[in-house]
């Protein structure tokens, strides 16, 4: 059974040969064991055959702690010889000092999709179980630079785990036990929704109407009116858990996020959607999906 587990406080009973004398010692070991589940061992990170260096990237101004150029400016008395900027002194005939400012962290949140869809495959290789080598994979890297971590889990009803991004080594341990006891949940209802992925975007229903508008055939008629409304897509987009829950996230956590969301991608349109979402907020994001990966520093792309 796999999970962490600790030892309860045990007594010591200690006594002579004869059991006259008898004294019981109360003793608390305060030890634990974690039992991991089975994990996948094939695991492949990267698109078609392609690997990806996923857990090393580190992008230039979202490092590790240090300094990065902020502005050039003339030199002025007191300022230190070793801040001058000998180019820009040569170029604008005057002595100019490069100034820098601390460079901040950055925060890693990982988004793990466990809601039932995630549950198809053998056990010990579900696209959960894959995911969660990811995510991981994810929290080792970001432990090794000394960036917040956070984690926020996903299922059927909802966010179901919720921690903020933090540099802690208990923040750093609570997140990989997270992710170790996640386990699919159930489907509101016991049903399945079948037409959630199958529902245009609002851009393809409106290029579809604008084309039928020309066309005056009996079909276009009967079809105009049901491409006419769009509201059926925004309500789905609004009550799906997934979206919701990446929208809250968004929400709850300030300064710059490198989103890393872990899902199945038979919703392509959701997808998106959801990588729209973290772009117009300024975000970053990777999504890994046992299917395929998508990397989307402004935009959603595949």
């Amino acid at each position: 059974m796999a999970g962490e587990f600790a030892f309860p406080p045990v007594t010591v009973t200690l006594s002579n040969q004869r059991e006259t004398v008898t004294e019981s010692v109360p003793h608390d070991p305060d030890q634990s064991v974690r039992i991991d589940p089975r994990r996948p061992r094939n695991l492949h990170v990267g698109q078609g055959g392609d690997r990806i260096d996923a857990y090393g990237e580190h992008p230039a101004g979202s490092g590790a702690a240090g300094l990065v150029p902020e502005e050039i400016r003339q030199y002025v008395t007191g300022d230190a010889l070793s801040q001058i900027d000998w180019k820009a002194t040569a170029r604008l005939q005057a002595p100019h000092i490069r100034e820098f400012e601390t460079e901040t962290s950055r925060q890693t949140v990982i988004a793990v999709d466990h809601r039932h869809t995630m549950e198809h495959g053998p056990d010990g290789q579900t696209m959960l179980d894959y995911a969660r080598e990811v995510g991981l994979g994810y929290a080792r890297a970001a432990e090794s630079f000394d960036d917040p971590l956070g984690l926020y889990a996903i299922g059927d009803g909802g966010i179901t785990v919720r921690r903020r991004p933090t540099s802690s080594a208990r923040g750093y341990r609570h997140v990989r036990n997270a992710l170790h006891d996640l386990a699919p949940t159930q489907a509101e209802g016991g049903a399945v929704d079948a037409t959630s992925n199958r529902l245009s975007r609002p851009d393809a229903t409106w290029s579809a109407a604008r084309t039928l508008s020309t066309d005056d055939s009996a079909f276009a008629q009967t079809v105009a009116p049901f491409l006419a409304d769009t509201d059926a897509y925004v309500h789905r987009i609004d009550s799906d858990p997934l979206f919701r829950a990446i929208r809250q996230l968004l929400a709850e956590t300030s300064g710059e996020v490198w989103l890393v969301l872990l899902t199945a991608d038979t919703g392509r349109n959701r997808l998106r959607d959801i990588a729209s979402l973290v772009a117009n907020e300024g975000a970053t994001s990777r999504c890994f999906s046992p299917r395929g990966c998508c990397s989307t520093p402004t935009r959603w792309t595949t």
